[in-house]
């Protein structure tokens, strides 16, 4: 059971957690005062400004009103030019991933998976005030199932795994999950990176 003192400042994250164990100033300022870091650089809001419109498109927007709505966030002409300049590869890129997805027979494509859980770990809503932890699965595109399949088929029937190999593997692999297990129970600051 987590203690009072951390449920005052749930909901948490992975990226909370994380700022929690590296820096527990920064982590008193970001989440407890809620001192917004200024963005003082320009390349930072132009940075967002093309991600917010990246996002946009890929969502299905058209690009014209993506670009157009990411750009008014940019106070400043200069910014404006130089988002202009660049919002000029949106199009190339996005028949890129067209033609990725074409060529690949990519059937779905699953962005991001937001999950929460309350404290007794059953699930909620990402945004509700009840949430104690919350994550964010970030997946790449899923592929043809049958694609996959014929991957493994010929790759493992190019060398047969003899039983020793196998049973090797499997302790392997035992091990593996054993100590994963064990440092999420015991000493989870480890697997923060």
């Amino acid at each position: 059971m987590p203690s009072t003192r951390a449920l005052l400042h749930a909901p948490w994250s992975a990226s909370k957690v994380a700022t929690a164990l590296r820096c527990p100033r920064l982590f008193h300022f970001r989440y407890v005062d809620r001192v917004r870091e200024p963005e003082v650089m320009p390349e930072t809001r132009i940075g967002k400004a093309i991600h917010a419109a990246l996002e946009a498109v890929l969502q299905g927007v058209p690009i014209a009103e993506a670009t157009l709505a990411a750009r008014t966030d940019l106070p400043a002409d200069h910014e404006q030019a130089r988002f202009d300049r660049l919002a000029g590869g949106i199009e190339p890129f996005t028949e890129r991933i067209a033609e990725f997805r074409r060529r690949r027979r990519v059937r779905r494509q699953l962005v991001e998976y937001a999950l929460a859980v309350r404290e007794d770990l059953s699930s909620t809503q990402f945004y509700a005030g009840d949430a104690y932890y919350r994550g964010i699965l970030d997946l790449a595109y899923v592929f043809d199932d049958a694609l996959m399949v014929t991957i493994a088929v010929v790759t493992l029937g190019q060398r047969r795994l003899q039983e020793r190999g196998g049973r090797w593997l499997k302790l392997l692999s035992g091990a593996v999950i054993l100590v994963l297990g064990a440092l999420l129970l015991f000493a989870p600051q480890m697997l923060v990176f």
